[in-house]
């Protein structure tokens, strides 16, 4: 929705534009890749014991336990074996355990192998991408969060409005220097897109590098706290989902009172289940089959 309003703005002023889209996925920019030098840096054994966190109980507060269940989602893949694995694990909205508490157990076996199963299909050899766990999570961000989502976004957003956003970063000599460079040049302590930063500095204000990185993210977490909430709980009461056959509907209930109460952050999920539901309301009428029957 940002991108749409972004996009509606600029057509009224320019056919084309560009965008900066790639340059994170390609000199390891986002918060999850300085994430993931460290977990990779540590031994197996101190990455096990890292799930640890999962004991800690609900805390009072909205954005402790906000804080807490980010956490949570790091060291729960911090067991995992590879980057590859990690990337899966960071990038799906919702985790294994939960959706087993979501999902009927019938719908829940329908679901093969999990991370491991995505892992042996897109990257089977991880190694042989790199012995660097960075390089090999990088790559999965390159290969299928970028085109699968961040692309998508965009070119959609923007063509609903006649705009042309072109991706320079994404040309073809961009990308093989970015893939040549190691790590360290491009990953630099916490600081992503080190090398990036360096080469553009003479051209840039003063104290604009040294600002926090922020997102172009919709605030979800606040929505679904409130009015939207309740427009999305309607929905899931009123579509005819909750009938599917394929939830455990108690608890996608708790799934909303928890949320509304501030004890977890569901907010991606019930975004998910909102547009699902609001699908599932206009589907065509060649779809329109229960979930629940399934072919022989």
């Amino acid at each position: 929705m940002p991108t749409w309003y972004v996009s509606q703005i600029a057509a009224q002023e320019v056919k084309v534009a560009l965008s900066g889209d790639g340059g994170d996925e390609l000199f390891f920019g986002y918060k999850r890749h300085a994430t993931e030098r460290r977990i990779g840096a540590l031994p197996a054994p101190l990455r096990r014991l890292a799930r640890a966190l999962d004991a800690v109980p609900t805390l009072p507060s909205r954005h402790a336990n906000a804080v807490l269940q980010r956490w949570r989602k790091t060291t729960g893949s911090a067991a995992l074996p590879n980057g590859i694995a990690r990337f899966f694990a960071k990038t799906q909205i919702t985790n294994e355990a939960f959706r087993r508490e979501i999902f009927s157990a019938e719908f829940i076996a329908e679901e093969e192998g999990g991370i491991a199963a995505l892992v042996a299909e897109y990257f089977p050899d991880p190694d042989a991408i790199s012995t660097d766990t960075l390089e090999q999570f990088g790559l999965a961000d390159l290969a299928l969060n970028l085109p699968g989502a961040m692309l998508t976004k965009v070119d959609r957003a923007s063509m609903a409005h006649s705009l042309e956003v072109r991706v320079p970063m994404l040309g073809q000599g961009m990308v093989d220097l970015a893939l040549s460079m190691p790590a360290d040049m491009k990953l630099n302590g916490k600081i992503g897109k080190y090398v990036i930063r360096q080469a553009i500095a003479p051209w840039l204000p003063e104290g604009i590098l040294d600002r926090r990185k922020q997102g172009f993210q919709m605030p979800l977490a606040a929505w679904f706290a409130g009015d939207f909430g309740a427009y999305a709980e309607q929905l899931w009461r009123d579509s005819g989902v909750r009938e599917q056959g394929i939830w455990r509907a108690g608890a996608v209930d708790k799934v909303f009172a928890d949320h509304r109460a501030g004890k977890r952050d569901h907010s991606r999920f019930l975004y998910a289940l909102a547009i699902y539901c609001l699908w599932w309301i206009g589907r065509p009428k060649a779809l329109r089959i229960p979930l629940s029957v399934r072919a022989e």
